[in-house]
């Protein structure tokens, strides 16, 4: 029951980040010309693109994001692997 928790806990995080993702955006396309960073993961592989007049602090901002989920996921793995092995 408590990795069902979880995972609906995840899916509501990932809802809630794509819907504030989406506001943000909305509300500054008439205002500003659009810019952005993506960052995309491919196994431990980190490929980046930054684009817009603010592309590169868009871009510092999707990699510090990237590491900070990669840390917090290094950490539950870590986590789950030693209660694991107390069992």
């Amino acid at each position: 029951m408590e990795r069902t928790a979880l995972k609906v806990f995840g899916i509501f995080l990932i809802m809630v980040g794509l819907f504030l993702i989406i506001t943000s955006l909305l509300q500054f396309i008439p205002a500003s010309p659009l810019s952005g960073g993506v960052v995309v993961l491919i196994g431990p592989l980190p490929l980046s693109f930054g684009f817009g007049p603010y592309g590169l602090q868009m871009l510092v901002v999707a990699l510090s994001l990237a590491l900070f989920m990669m840390a917090i996921l290094f950490i539950l793995f870590a986590w789950s692997r030693r209660s694991v092995q107390w069992s």
